[in-house]
């Protein structure tokens, strides 16, 4: 399935599906076992004066209007707390779940784009400047979650070992 991660841990508390990636931190309703975790990147025009800086924080961009994902994708609940932490009220000007939608967006001047740095640099684009988002509490960290003391199929166990040999460590 794919849906925002509000909306993932909602189907794996109701028990349609035993495993969802999701943006750590979660609720004690779920185990969790680690992926990956990245720093934010700002997309910005390739011409506009923010983006020759080697790292932007959010008072920089209070001015720009903001292209974000969807309502439901956890990462807007980081960079809108993290703009209320600062009494940012941002002006969205655009959501979207298409990466490659919201790359456009950004290379046509309409805002900036937010995406974790490993997914930013492989949406590349001649016209969008990517610049690292130098800003507390906003790394993207994602993990395998699941309900806590659920019973978890040879299959979905056989896909937690494979994540743990590939990228992480179980937590709790």
């Amino acid at each position: 399935m794919e849906y925002g991660g509000e909306r993932l841990k909602e189907v794996l508390l109701s028990g349609e599906i035993e495993l969802a990636a999701s943006l750590l931190p979660v609720s004690e309703d779920f185990e969790w076992q680690d992926v990956q975790r990245e720093p934010l990147t700002v997309l910005l025009p390739a011409g506009h004066a923010l983006s020759r800086r080697r790292s932007v924080d959010l008072v920089a961009l209070r001015e720009l209007p903001f292209i974000l994902f969807e309502s439901g994708f956890a990462l807007n609940r980081i960079i809108l707390d993290a703009c209320h932490r600062h009494g940012i009220e941002p002006t969205v000007v655009a959501r979207s779940s298409q990466i490659d939608f919201m790359v456009a967006l950004a290379a046509t001047g309409m805002g900036a784009a937010f995406l974790p740095r490993m997914i930013a640099e492989q949406r590349k684009h001649p016209s969008v400047a990517r610049v690292p988002l130098a800003e507390a509490d906003t790394e993207w960290h994602i993990a395998m979650i699941w309900r806590r003391g659920a019973y978890l199929s040879h299959a979905a166990k056989a896909w937690l070992d494979l994540v743990a040999t590939t990228r992480g460590k179980k937590g709790t």
